[in-house]
């Protein structure tokens, strides 16, 4: 995810809904204004403070629980693609997206509450998960040739989910990148930060014995710098589970996303991912902390003169001294083209990155 900066808070509108508040934006996503509403106060409990950030399709604001006193945050969906051929076609197309969007964030929810409960303790806590209205869920909306229709189901519009999880203080890897270390942090300082980070994915990749008899199996995908908060100790929290890729019995049940120029060549070929797909983010992350490299940016520029570019050549030679010969050689080796000649799993990163971590 990545912080908002085109919605201040000084744009957003106050409007009256069924006798209640509610602010009102837009957000834009993929060069279109989508409107966008929330509750100023969640389920008449949570008031609404500012926008965090927003990626994957998810949005997520910061809070004030008016039970507790204390801050949090809140993840929603950023808007909905609301398919419908035309006012001859039944909604009911455009009403089963919604869901399966919102399924999304709930699946979102029970990976939390799954890594909390096997001991991550570098992801936020879910504190609740609630429901309210969403006016702008109703529309209006165009059919392909033009025609205007809303969508009048009363209990989709009243059912939007927020997901709630306890305050995590600290800025994200992408910011402390771009506001204080514009050539990057440390090597020892980025090696402390993605061994936190590759516990978690440690935890992931192990197969998950959930109810009903199913076994889970996922692929996190979308590490990158944005999806790191990092407080004032060094204390790194991996956010938005909603690019997870999911196997549940074998079967692929939700794809994910996941974001160019960090993840791995094989991501967005529909195919199941294993646990090296995150290895490879794990080496363009380390390696994006400690050059201050934005690799998104750089696989923009390269696509210019290669449109079908899907990785970034990594350039060791202008780094100098900032990086050490064994994290290089950590790096090359999460990074490999192909999967199989890769480290395969956070276990073995976390095995080669252990003796590269000095106390400081």
């Amino acid at each position: 995810m990545s912080r908002i900066t085109n919605v201040p808070r000084k744009e957003w509108e106050l409007f009256h809904f069924g006798q209640r508040d509610f602010f009102r934006f837009s957000i834009n996503s993929n060069d279109r204004e989508i409107p966008f509403t929330i509750p100023i106060q969640v389920a008449e409990r949570y008031e609404i403070l500012d926008v965090l950030a927003r990626g994957g399709g998810g949005i997520i604001f910061t809070a004030r629980d008016r039970h507790t006193k204390n801050e949090v945050l809140i993840k929603t969906l950023a808007g909905y693609s609301i398919p419908r051929a035309s006012l001859e076609v039944p909604a009911d197309e455009a009403v089963d997206s919604v869901r399966r969007a919102r399924h999304h964030l709930q699946t979102e929810r029970r990976i939390l509450v799954q890594l909390r409960k096997l001991g991550c303790n570098n992801v936020p806590h879910p504190n609740d998960y609630i429901f309210d209205w969403n006016p702008a869920l109703s529309g209006p909306y165009r059919t392909p040739s033009d025609e205007v229709w809303s969508l009048d189901d009363q209990e989709l519009l009243k059912s939007e989910p927020y997901l709630v999880m306890e305050w995590v203080d600290g800025f994200s890897a992408k910011q402390v990148l771009h506001q204080f270390y514009p050539q990057g942090v440390t090597e020892q300082q980025a090696l402390y930060i993605l061994d936190q980070i590759a516990s978690v994915l440690e935890t992931m990749h192990q197969p998950w014995a959930m109810p009903h008899d199913q076994t889970w199996e996922l692929v996190y995908q979308d590490l990158k710098p944005s999806n790191i908060l990092i407080d004032d100790f060094g204390h790194a929290t991996l956010i938005d589970f909603g690019g997870s890729q999911i196997v549940i019995d074998g079967e692929l049940i939700l794809h994910g996303s996941h974001s160019p120029g960090y993840a791995a060549p094989e991501c967005g070929q529909n195919q199941n991912l294993t646990p090296a797909a995150d290895v490879y983010s794990l080496g363009t992350t380390l390696y994006s902390l400690i050059t201050g490299t934005n690799l998104r940016r750089e696989l923009q520029r390269k696509q210019q003169s290669e449109e079908d570019a899907r990785t970034v050549e990594l350039d060791f030679e202008t780094v100098g001294t900032r990086m050490s010969k064994g994290v290089r050689e950590l790096i090359r080796a999460c990074t490999h083209l192909e999967p199989e000649e890769r480290l395969s799993s956070a276990i073995e990163f976390r095995d080669r990155l252990k003796p590269l971590i000095h106390e400081f």
